[in-house]
């Protein structure tokens, strides 16, 4: 994985910045990453460029739209529908 110089750069400016609010017993930390990530600036040489961000689109879900079906009133006849089902 490459990382871009300036994503570097970025990094070490927020770690002096710590190293800068920080007692001086507590600034070592800072500086020894600092130290690390110039190494690893020199080592990587010339400048890669930040690998490009690809967008992805979500694919459209498109629903059915059913009719509605008006409900008809059941038919009663008289004598044989009752409200529940065990009237006879």
């Amino acid at each position: 994985m490459q990382i871009a110089s300036e994503v570097i750069l970025a990094k070490m400016e927020d770690l002096l910045r710590k190293a800068r609010n920080s007692p001086e017993d507590g600034a070592e930390k800072y500086i020894i990453a600092i130290h690390s990530l110039c190494e690893l600036m020199l080592e990587k040489g010339a400048e890669v460029p930040a690998p490009a961000v690809r967008s992805f689109r979500t694919p459209e879900v498109k629903t059915a739209v059913q009719p509605s079906i008006p409900q008809a009133e059941p038919k009663r006849i008289e004598g044989a529908n009752g409200s529940s089902l065990l009237d006879f």
